[in-house]
């Protein structure tokens, strides 16, 4: 034990069965290691000090910082196996070294980050009721193997971090995301749970499917400043809603699998800002994505890919009320000579090359700019050009 105002020098490799922290554990020297075989245990006010990758704290049966524990950890390197606690405050200062936990992380107390400092995570991480994971004045760089999971009742709010989720984002309670950047394998929101990204900007990436089973009313509270980006390399991404609808602020798929399809819809999709399509076939499968229009002067890009209806029904609607929004088709092809694409845009401007369309289409325009069509268009089926009394012409060219 260290007792309290007791700084105990690391100046040999040593080996211990558990260790209780309520002081200070310098490791002073290079190339040396301190193995505790138990749990490493903080109580009060304590920390670890002293960088460098050769100082080496291993601990082979958890960790566990009490509740009302107040811990510093700098950089020397760290390999926790066995699972671990944090219901107290644990502020990791220091990039030098890595810090590695192997085993199960269960926090319902605080993770905090004063310097810019990465983490990996062998097992799940658990942001349990209460806990603050991220903040402290800088970025902790989070890398799961596994899942981040926020537990049915439980409260979380994860914060200034670029997290790496090669699994699950699990949410059966409710989680915020307040300003981050996130890349997940899966989001899963489940049971009650919510997933709430509207107190700040985040930027989510999705490499694998967005599944909402959630009984919440609204299971995902987008906000108004988080893009989400679907950018599967792998097979079929899938989105779905208990709901019937999931509404994303900006959404972008950029899926390059070359699956077909590499987007499968299972609930409507509505999009209250901006959307962008760049890569990969999106399948409506009966069901209506609708983009509704934002106040700013937003560019809808649909470039180089592909949009189907698997099943009849299929439909895609542009609004803009406040007429001030542009959308592009380039080298963009809508439903197939088996289903159509029901579409119905009405947009500031609406521009086309390289542009195909199977099914029944409307195109109008609001803005009093002109808008040209470029060459290699091919519409398959009704289609209806407006231009509005207060808009500018179509030129065809």
């Amino acid at each position: 034990m260290i007792a309290a105002g007791d700084q105990v020098n690391l100046n040999a490799t040593s080996t211990c069965v558990n260790l209780m922290v309520h002081g200070t554990l310098n490791m002073s020297t290079n190339n040396r290691t301190l193995t505790v075989n138990g749990t490493l245990l903080f109580n009060g006010v304590g920390a670890i000090t002293g960088n460098g990758a050769t100082r080496v704290v291993n601990v082979n049966n958890g960790l566990n910082v009490a509740l009302g524990a107040t811990i510093t950890w700098s950089g020397c390197t760290i390999a926790i196996t066995g699972a671990s606690t944090v219901s107290g405050s644990l502020t990791f200062t220091s990039t030098a070294a890595s810090r590695t936990f192997n085993s199960d992380v269960t926090v319902t107390g605080s993770l905090l980050f004063t310097a810019n400092v990465p983490v990996a995570f062998g097992a799940k991480l658990i942001a349990g009721n209460g806990s603050a994971v991220g903040g402290g004045g800088s970025t902790g760089i989070l890398s799961l193997t596994s899942d981040l999971q926020i537990p049915a009742a439980a409260s979380a709010t994860i914060a200034s971090v670029t997290l790496t989720c090669n699994a699950i984002c699990d949410v059966q309670g409710n989680a915020t995301l307040n300003g981050g950047t996130f890349q997940f394998n899966n989001v899963h929101i489940s049971g009650s749970g919510v997933l709430d990204v509207s107190p700040a900007a985040n930027t989510i990436a999705v490499s694998g499917s967005w599944i909402n089973t959630s009984s919440a009313g609204d299971a995902y509270v987008e906000g108004n400043s988080s893009p989400v980006t679907l950018n599967g390399a792998i097979g079929t991404q899938q989105i779905t809603a208990s709901s019937g609808t999931e509404t994303f602020f900006d959404l972008i798929i950029a899926n390059t699998s070359g699956t077909s399809p590499a987007i499968a819809m299972g609930a409507n999709v509505a999009v209250t800002n901006d959307l962008d399509h760049s890569n990969g076939v999106l399948d409506l499968a009966g069901y209506a994505l609708t983009i509704t229009g934002s106040p700013g002067a937003e560019t809808h890009a649909f470039n180089g890919a592909t949009m189907i209806t698997s099943v009849n029904g299929g439909a895609f609607t542009v609004t803009d009320p406040s007429n001030v929004n542009r959308i592009t088709f380039t080298n963009y092809r809508m439903g197939d000579n088996v289903r159509g694409v029901t579409t119905n845009v009405t947009c500031g401007r609406i521009s086309f090359v390289g542009f195909t369309q199977w099914g029944t289409a409307f195109f109008t325009k609001t803005l009093n700019v002109d808008d040209v069509f470029g060459g290699g268009n091919y519409y398959h089926g009704p289609v209806t050009f407006t231009a509005d009394a207060t808009a500018s012409r179509w030129r065809m060219g």
